[in-house]
């Protein structure tokens, strides 16, 4: 069933396709939506730094991950610096290296990775809810 749901929101976008792939392959250890929605909740809390995402924890991983769509990522990263007006030191603060804005080098690239899988997960969790609130899905608990 939540294989089922995750694939029905799949779409045009190959980032949040490769997310919601992720967890229709660790929805065997969901038992039910709330099981995902607990896991998706968990990853807002403690973020992919956590180490709880196994394919973002090594740099080959992330840089790999970053490369592969960062026209994606870019899309996101654009919407929220025009939505709310920061920049990228206010949206990221030291973790960002400000010598390294045209994200070539790894540490960027690895904070991107990150940053692009986690919103991505959150507009997820976002959507999944509303299809909630609209009664768009047979919600088990």
């Amino acid at each position: 069933m939540i294989k089922d749901f995750l694939e029905n929101l799949k779409g045009n976008n190959r980032l949040t396709n490769h997310v919601i792939d992720y967890y229709i392959d660790e929805s065997v250890d969901y038992e039910s939506t709330d099981d995902l929605l607990r896991s998706m909740e968990e990853l807002q809390q403690y973020g992919c730094v956590s180490g709880m995402i196994g394919g973002l924890i090594y740099y080959d991983d992330t840089i790999k991950f970053f490369d592969d769509y960062k026209d994606e990522i870019n899309d996101i990263l654009s919407n929220i610096i025009s939505g709310t007006g920061c920049s990228m030191e206010e949206l990221f603060g030291d973790k960002f290296d400000k010598e390294d804005p045209l994200i070539i080098n790894y540490s960027n690239k690895n904070l991107l990775a990150w940053f692009g899988f986690e919103e991505t997960v959150n507009n997820l969790y976002e959507n999944i809810l509303e299809k909630i609130r609209n009664n768009d899905l047979d919600y088990e608990y």
